[in-house]
């Protein structure tokens, strides 16, 4: 689940969190993932999808090297 706002350390850092299917009707916390290199209005989290063992989490407004570039994280 994406949560592009979430402020964490800053504003807007965005973060993504996951759940799994332990049991029938249950659904259990995951963990939470946002960008190693976080910065404020970046609002990580704002598409995502699964692959397989991957999981991309999309930025519209990452900086790299230029304004609101955008960015995608790919985890395994």
């Amino acid at each position: 689940v994406g949560a592009a706002f979430e402020d964490g350390t800053g504003s807007d850092r965005g973060a993504a969190y996951f759940f799994y299917h332990s049991a029938i009707d249950t659904w259990d916390f995951g963990g939470k993932i946002t960008a190693s290199d976080a910065q404020d209005n970046d609002s990580f989290g704002l598409c995502s999808s699964i692959s397989g063992e991957y999981v991309i989490i999309g930025t519209d407004y990452e900086d790299g090297i230029g304004s609101d570039r955008g960015a995608a994280y790919i985890f395994k």
